[in-house]
């Protein structure tokens, strides 16, 4: 099939420009252009249907932008994307209209360990930079830019959504602050359950979207659970379970002194943990901004087949 805009060769069963990530099957150029519309901001093509621009995020004034439930005065600003959730300190909340929903979207979580010995060689200040690193990468592919989903989640004494769920344009590193314990288990049922929001807010707003991921960071072990009991019996059939079904990817990296076999136990028997190599915070977040990037410019049907780059020069992967 033959883009419209850039005229790239793209298989008959694709939905979206390999190249340019127009979407296909609207015609030839002059019926796309009849069945456009025009960015006031950008002056760039969109669907008729676009309710912001592909290219710059502008809300197109001939929709309505939706309200964010509870209808919070001054939560929606017209000619502004509001894609991140309203932040309120917990769930996520007040969702509006996605940008760029003429794309797929591959929603990923980073679900990240802030207790108390991530202090120890500066791991936290590492960490700190590789989140910034990571949005930076991202941002240097155009088309992996409109389709990448971000949020943090921590876990410390608490687990929090720090970030809750915007495309990377918007997602802003949080700076983080290393004390407590290490509530993984809480953590990881906490990640789940917002990868499922998330995959209902695209349900209900018509939004294509890859398998969504969950990268967890950790140095330690899970002060909440351990083998062998109920929360850990719980945790380990829900990322199985999920994995099985193709519902999200969980992927664990172990930060010096981890406890390597409790994150192997808790993988599907498809991947293994990965240890990271000390010092390589940055070629981590590297790797992973990588493996979006490829994800994200995939045909949406064979995004599950994306081979993704050997972990070797930042990390060690145990044999299981």
């Amino acid at each position: 099939m033959i883009c419209p805009k850039c005229q790239a060769n793209n298989n008959d069963q694709a939905k979206f420009c390999k190249k340019c990530g127009s979407q296909l099957g609207t015609g030839s150029t002059s019926q796309a252009r009849q069945t456009s519309i025009e960015c006031p901001n950008c002056h760039s093509a969109n669907l008729t249907q676009a309710r912001f621009c592909r290219s710059c995020g502008f809300a197109l004034t001939n929709h309505p932008v939706a309200q964010p439930r509870g209808n919070q005065p001054g939560s929606v600003m017209q000619g502004y994307p509001m894609d991140p959730a309203r932040r309120d300190g917990g769930r996520l909340s007040g969702m509006i209209e996605i940008a760029n929903p003429e794309h797929p979207h591959c929603a990923t979580i980073l679900l990240l360990d802030v207790s108390g010995s991530m202090t120890d060689n500066k791991k936290i200040g590492q960490l700190n930079e590789g989140l910034r690193v990571f949005k930076e990468e991202v941002l240097k592919d155009e088309l992996a830019s409109r389709r990448i989903d971000i949020a943090v989640v921590t876990f410390g004494n608490n687990v929090q959504l720090v970030h809750p769920f915007s495309s990377i344009q918007y997602f802003e590193p949080p700076v983080l602050e290393a004390n407590g314990e290490t509530k993984m288990g809480h953590a990881i049922l906490e990640a789940i359950d917002i990868i499922e929001q998330r995959k209902k807010l695209y349900r209900e707003q018509g939004v294509d979207h890859f398998r969504p991921w969950i990268f967890m960071i950790t140095d330690g072990e899970p002060t909440d659970m351990k083998p062998g009991d109920e929360l850990w019996a719980t945790v380990v059939n829900r990322l199985h379970e999920n994995e099985a079904n193709n519902r999200l990817m969980f992927f664990a990296v172990g930060v010096e002194p981890a406890n390597m076999n409790m994150l192997t136990q808790l993988m599907p028997s498809t991947r293994a943990p990965m240890k990271l190599r000390s010092g390589n915070f940055r070629e981590m977040f590297q790797w992973l901004s990588n493996s979006q990037e490829k994800i994200a410019k995939a045909d949406l049907q064979m995004g599950e087949m994306v081979k993704l780059d050997s972990p070797v020069g930042w990390a060690d992967v145990p044999a299981r």
